[in-house]
């Protein structure tokens, strides 16, 4: 394993990998190197999911599918089979076209067929995003999903479309098909924001008019007995201040003090 391993790593960053612009993709690969000599060192160290993060770091510095080998080894010694067989495939999809190299790929997926099962879709499904447990990808033609034995949560999005969610249990060497139905979203109607006609008063409110009613306001007979009302509640006020002899202090009641004690009106 480790013959293989070391032998796709050097070949990551070599001249068989897709050519290069000088400047900033060098350095991108020069660090992707780093990081996957550092993610060498802690698999051999036993450190297999260390090595997977020192592996994803490279693969993002520097996008070569030969990685993906480094990547696949992890899991699989890390003991999640179905992540070691997704990477295999997507290298032997992108990766080199060296048939030696190839076989030896194949038969190390080969090996954990067993161990694992696949979901299998169908449905319209061109353009769709497939997550199957936390794992995105855009979903191919005949494509079958490596997946670990058990329970997962399968979601499929489109755009345009609602998303498809569904669970499926899976058996280590089960193929579990599924049929897909993306169902247009279902659009909200616009919010009318025309103006609506103001409602007519209530009967409570509208006041009732005579004929008579749209004459002057000093011409109402009403607002003259209104004012003749008040003028007789003026007088009646200033006779009551005459007979208290100008003392503006509060009357005395049934306060127990004088009622200067308690200030001025």
């Amino acid at each position: 394993m480790k013959h293989l391993l070391f032998a796709l790593v050097a070949a990551a960053l070599s001249a068989a990998a897709p050519a290069y612009a000088e400047g900033d993709e060098a350095a991108d690969r020069e660090r992707a190197r780093k990081l996957l000599d550092e993610g060498n060192k802690r698999l051999e160290s036993g450190d297999a999911d260390g090595a997977i993060e020192k592996f994803q770091e490279a693969l993002r510095a520097y996008r070569s599918p030969k990685i993906h080998v480094n990547l696949a080894e992890a899991h699989r010694i890390a003991g999640r089979p179905a992540q070691a067989v997704r990477h295999y495939e997507v290298f032997m999809a992108r990766g080199t076209s060296k048939p030696g190299v190839l076989r030896k790929i194949e038969k190390r997926a080969r090996e954990l067929e067993s161990s694992i099962g696949r979901i299998e879709l169908a449905g319209e499904l061109d353009g769709a995003t497939v997550n199957v447990g936390g794992w995105r990808a855009p979903w191919r033609a005949g494509w079958r999903i490596p997946v670990d034995p058990g329970r997962h949560l399968v979601v499929v999005s489109k755009e345009g479309r609602a998303d498809f969610e569904t669970h499926a249990e899976v058996a280590a060497g089960q193929l579990k098909k599924l049929d897909v139905a993306l169902l247009a979203k279902e659009e909200t109607p616009p919010i009318d924001l025309a103006a609506r006609p103001t409602p007519p008063p209530s009967s409570a409110t509208t006041a009732t008019m005579s004929p008579g009613d749209d004459k002057p306001l000093t011409k109402q007979w009403w607002f003259w007995a209104g004012v003749g009302g008040a003028i007789v509640a003026v007088v009646a006020i200033g006779l009551v201040a005459g007979n208290t002899g100008g003392d503006d202090r509060l009357p005395m009641g049934d306060l127990s003090s004088n009622t200067s004690d308690w200030g001025r009106l």
